[in-house]
């Protein structure tokens, strides 16, 4: 935008080269995009200077602890009753993280039988991530897992 310079001027002085992030909060796909832009000056020596922004590839990483604690916040500000978070019971903590994976997985199924048919275009990112979350998935027995999964159930 025409302000990018000015921004980028003011937060120059903070840090030696300063990353301008762009938010889009149009939620287009019910995603909300973000890019990354640094600058690099342009211009001839002695004369106006300006500045060239150039695009790089931004990754949004969080870690089991921060997702847990944002999922627990967002329902406490979407429920009417008090706005104190509580913890909750095991079983009730499964079953909601059950109806979020159902949830999420219809996406999925959603989204890979539009591709299929024709309706999505293929985005080689979402295979490989499909791809790495099918493969990490341990394959086991009924045997182990009942094992497993008895070995791990509080009493």
């Amino acid at each position: 935008t025409k302000h990018s310079s000015v921004i980028h001027e003011y937060y120059s002085r903070e840090c030696n080269n300063p990353i301008h992030l762009l938010l889009d909060t149009t939620l287009v796909d019910s995603k909300m995009a973000l890019k990354g832009y640094v600058c690099a000056p342009l211009g001839v020596p002695g004369g106006k200077m300006g500045w060239m922004f150039t695009r790089i590839e931004v990754e949004i990483v969080c870690f089991t602890p921060e997702t847990v604690a944002l999922n627990l916040s967002s329902h406490a500000l979407m429920s009417k009753r008090s706005q104190t978070v509580q913890p909750m019971e095991d079983l009730v903590q499964v079953a909601r993280s059950n109806k979020q994976f159902a949830l999420m997985m219809d996406k999925v199924v959603a989204y890979v039988d539009d591709v299929l048919a024709g309706r999505k275009k293929a985005n080689s990112a979402i295979g490989r991530s499909l791809l790495d979350l099918i493969n990490s998935v341990p394959n086991m027995d009924h045997e182990q897992f009942s094992e497993m999964f008895n070995n791990n159930v509080k009493d």
